[in-house]
């Protein structure tokens, strides 16, 4: 190539990297999210909905025939509910078709464990599957076989929230609390309950007028009409130095906490106040090396100082997250296996404090939707290089000991490393206004430099967070 063609190529790469960015900030914003445990889901306000987690540290975009509601986890499965009342069970992918659970026609909310389901329906009425070996299907029995389909909860009307745990709990429209399964109680020894598990719902007194119930494994909690919180079952707070790691048979309340309006527990208590500050309380034992104080500091309800303005939160397992007034995401805890939707899949990887989950847009090449998204950040959508190099007949290659990575085009080559903000091009060092990242293991590069640099055109729709690259013919 000519030197004069050659400099004319490298000036035009500068122009792209100094000239302002399009505004990829204007970009749909999140309007609602679910957190299935291995999965979160979200909506966008353009009415798309993403899904991360399991592997997919970055948020991509799925499709399902209609809005949905609620999304829970069922062994690999994914149990959806959908706004028209009904329950679908989607098989892991790959392992068979969605099926509608017919029996849970007229649902209103989902909730579950790792070993049984509830379903609220419009009419009042809950619904159990699952195994009863402790009694949490409230049907008067125990079982160690998996019942299915879901048979009505006896005994239980007027009720407006469930939760489930190692057992089960009901909130009616009186404010009145009823729980079932779980913990022996020698009162209640029968022949055919040697252990005296709650094997029919009964009703957990000792609680003001209660507006909204929540549970993880056998911690509960209740938030009442004025804002207080109240919890019993594993005494996870310690709120009794006596007993510190037994169970609180009759509910206390959560010193220290006042003005909540929404409660949330996984492995630690999320609380979002009035104000959309939000307190967090428990201890993370994922977090490793904690000291005395650290513990006794967790356990006590305390401020996450770096949230501010927040609409909704859900905390479950040892993920916890946060929906601002903004419409951003923010995640925090385990990151494992990519599931706080920042970019990583290290294995016992954790982000102490929260982190706002990748921006992201849909990839479309040639009029054909890609399977991987476009990671926008600061104004920059970035890609996944190989992925994107493959399709338009770039060669890589890359050498592992310098984790440089060369791509070759025709009569260019151009080569880069993870984390800088500069390549070179046929020799000549080029600057890329942002660093080369990894997301999901994978190199990510400006999608508008390679493009370009392959001779298509980018074109982005704010409205749908939709990149269009046509490829030169």
């Amino acid at each position: 190539m000519k030197k004069s063609a050659i400099l004319a190529f490298i000036l035009t790469i500068l122009c792209l990297t100094v000239q302002p960015s399009p505004t990829y900030a204007a970009s749909p914003k999140i309007t609602e999210f679910h957190t299935a445990g291995s999965y979160t889901y979200f909506y966008k306000s353009d009415g798309s909905l993403w899904r991360f987690g399991m592997y997919e540290s970055i948020p991509h975009r799925v499709e399902l025939p209609q809005k949905a509601v609620k999304f829970l986890m069922d062994a690999y499965d994914t149990l959806v509910l959908f706004e028209d009342g009904t329950v679908w069970k989607y098989p892991s992918e790959g392992s068979g078709a969605p099926s509608q659970m017919t029996a849970l026609n007229g649902t209103v909310d989902i909730a579950g464990s790792n070993n049984h389901y509830l379903a609220l329906k419009e009419d009042g009425t809950v619904w159990a599957w699952g195994i009863n070996s402790r009694g949490q299907l409230g049907n008067g029995q125990l079982s160690d076989s998996w019942d299915n389909p879901p048979q009505q909860v006896p005994g239980l009307t007027g009720i407006k929230a469930i939760a489930a745990g190692e057992y089960s709990l009901a909130l009616n429209s009186r404010g009145e609390v009823y729980t079932w399964g779980g913990w022996e109680h020698l009162s209640r020894v029968t022949s055919s309950n040697p252990y005296g598990f709650r094997i029919s719902p009964l009703r957990v007194y000792s609680l003001p007028e209660i507006t909204a119930i929540d549970m993880y494994a056998t911690r509960a909690l209740a938030l009442d009409a004025s804002g207080h919180v109240y919890t019993w079952g594993q005494n996870f707070l310690g709120l009794n130095p006596k007993n510190n790691y037994g169970i609180l048979d009759t509910p206390a309340q959560i010193p220290g906490l006042e003005g909540v309006r929404k409660i949330s527990m996984g492995l630690t208590a999320l609380f979002l106040k009035a104000d959309g500050a939000v307190y967090e309380a428990g201890v993370d034992y994922s977090k490793p090396n904690l000291t005395q104080a650290e513990y006794e500091q967790m356990q006590r309800p305390h401020p996450v100082p770096s949230l501010k303005g927040i609409t909704d939160i859900a905390s479950k397992g040892e993920q916890r997250f946060a929906l601002d007034v903004t419409g951003d995401l923010y995640a925090w805890g385990n990151s494992s296996f990519g599931r706080l939707g920042d970019g990583l899949m290290t294995w016992k990887s954790r982000q102490e404090q929260p982190v706002r989950i990748l921006d992201t847009g849909t990839v479309i090449i040639d009029g054909v939707q890609q399977d991987y998204p476009g990671v926008i950040r600061e104004g920059v959508t970035m890609v996944p290089l190989r992925k994107l190099a493959e399709p338009l007949g770039a060669a890589l290659s890359f050498v592992a000991q310098t984790k440089e990575v060369t791509i070759s085009y025709r009569n260019q080559k151009v080569t880069m490393k993870p984390g800088d903000a500069a390549v070179t091009v046929n020799g000549n060092k080029v600057l890329l206004g942002g660093p080369i990242r990894i997301y999901n293991n994978e190199t990510h590069v400006p999608l508008r430099f390679i493009s370009e640099l392959f001779g298509a055109e980018v074109g982005w729709n704010a409205d749908k967070a939709e990149i269009s690259v046509i490829t030169a013919k």
